[in-house]
Order: C-alpha cells, then sequence, then structure tokens
C-alpha cells in the first residue's frame, strides 16, 4: 500500500553501533469509487484515495473524464476509467467500468384511431418494455402490457405509451375516438327512436345463445379483458362451447343502421 516507508541501515562493532535512516513516499493507486454507470450528457464523480495521479478514459467517445475524477457521458455504451500513478518505485493502474446509458426513445403508436363503444382495438409501439395507460378510462381502457384498448363510452382519450429508464421518461401519445355506432355515428344508445326489443337467452349458458329480435342484427361478444370473441354478422344464434367458463359482455347492434341495440353479461358455465 501507498505512504512513507521509513528505511533504516546499521553497522555494529566493538566499539558501539551506527545508523542511518532515509524516508520514501510510495504513492499508490488505490480502489476507484463512485458510480459505475452515467447518462448521456450527464456527469458523476469518481474518487481515488492516492494523490498526484492522473485520470483517463479508454474511449473519449464513449465517455471523458476529466483530471478531478468527473466522467462526462457522451454516447451509450461502456468504457474503462482508469486512474495512473507514478512515483520513484514504479507505476500502479487502478482501474473501473463505465457504462453510459442513453435516455429512453418512446417511438411512435401505430393502430386505428376511432373503436366502436364496447370493441377493443390493439395499438402497438415499435420500442418495447414501455407501458400504456389512458388519460380517460370512463370513456376508453387500455391493457397496460399489451396495448389493448376498450371503447366503453363515446367520447374522446388520449393513450399513452411512456418507455423509462434509469436516465428518465419518454412517452408517446395517440388521441382515440369511441363513437357509439359502427358505421362511426354518435347516436346513443338511448335515442328518442324506438328501438327493438332484443332477447338473449339462456343465461348462463353451456353452448348455443340464442339472440331474439325482429330486425337483423350483427353480435360481437367480449371476454373479461375486452378482447372479442365472437364478431358475427347478421347472427341469430352464437356458440360459446369452445370457451372457457367465465364472464363475457354481449353487444347487439342494428345490421342495417349499426345502432347499439343491447348489451347484456352472459355467464358461459359447462
Amino acid at each position: 500500500s501507498g505512504g512513507v516507508v521509513t528505511l533504516t541501515y546499521t553497522v555494529t562493532n566493538a566499539c558501539g553501533t551506527a545508523s542511518t535512516t532515509v524516508s520514501i513516499n510510495v504513492a499508490v493507486a488505490g480502489t476507484i469509487t463512485g458510480s459505475t454507470s452515467v447518462c448521456r450528457g450527464a456527469t458523476t464523480a469518481l474518487s481515488q484515495p492516492a494523490t498526484g495521479g492522473t485520470w483517463s478514459s479508454n474511449n473519449n467517445t464513449i465517455a471523458t473524464v476529466s483530471s478531478t475524477g468527473v466522467v462526462t457521458g457522451v454516447a451509450a455504451g461502456t468504457t474503462t476509467i482508469s486512474y495512473i500513478v507514478v512515483s520513484s518505485c514504479g507505476t500502479t493502474i487502478k482501474t473501473a467500468p463505465m457504462t453510459v446509458i442513453a435516455a429512453p426513445t418512446a417511438g411512435t403508436i401505430t393502430g386505428a384511431s376511432t373503436l366502436v363503444r364496447l370493441t377493443s382495438i390493439t395499438l402497438t409501439d415499435a420500442v418495447s418494455g414501455g407501458a400504456w395507460s389512458s388519460s380517460n378510462a370512463a370513456v376508453a381502457t387500455v391493457n397496460s402490457g399489451t396495448g389493448v384498448v376498450f371503447g366503453v363510452a363515446a367520447g374522446s382519450a388520449t393513450i399513452t405509451y411512456a418507455v423509462s429508464n434509469s436516465c428518465g421518461t419518454a412517452t408517446a401519445t395517440k388521441v382515440l375516438t369511441v363513437t357509439s355506432s359502427r358505421d362511426g355515428g354518435a347516436a346513443p344508445v338511448n335515442s328518442n327512436e324506438p328501438q327493438p326489443e332484443v332477447s338473449i337467452y339462456p343465461n348462463p349458458a353451456s353452448a348455443v345463445v340464442h339472440i331474439a329480435t325482429g330486425v337483423k342484427v350483427n353480435v360481437m361478444v367480449m371476454n373479461s379483458t375486452g378482447r372479442i370473441v365472437v364478431d358475427q354478422k347478421e347472427a341469430m344464434d352464437i356458440d360459446l362451447s369452445g370457451f372457457a367458463d367465465g364472464m363475457y359482455l354481449v353487444a347487439v347492434y342494428d345490421a342495417t343502421t349499426g345502432s347499439l341495440l343491447k348489451t347484456a353479461k352472459l355467464m358461459k358455465i359447462q
């Protein structure tokens, strides 16, 4: 280890003992301490118990280091920071890895900008590892991991995809419009026009479910995650025999106008 070393030379004969001493300052580099990572464009300070040494980086395109041990991140990647001490007794070098982390990017959200109430769509982003959220869950919900959006009510909501790391958070957004009919119109479910009566039976059901009404209808069935499992045009019966037991949401639309006629929770049993 470094420090001051005292050397003594002693000579002895019949007449006595004589000695002489000399002190030598042995400079030795110690262990580098501090963070082993830094954000691109940011700085972090390293420290070293030995004095009089020189700091260096083996790749200044990744990170630079000042004479006082302050590291600046230049580009994403890994480099090695060295501290070199030279003395009359030789040269000692201590090293430490340094990883430069780039701030995250959120990419661009792709997918439809509209969906019909009580249906779902899937949004995607080329950047992985992010989380999805909705600004208005009363209009549209989104699965935080998959990007599956479910339309709850007519209106608009902003869907956000956020990607985070130790250097911050980046977001991408998409405004989504939920309509209340298949043709994209905003006609409410409870309009002033008389609506045909719709019966959905049996409920609970183990296999075939009947749709009884006086008009041609299209039927959608969503599972508990909002995924569409049945999308059937001009349906009178739907077969659920191949689906797992549990609660489903049935939406019945007028096949001609696209208006939503009825929604109902349906229990699938064995």
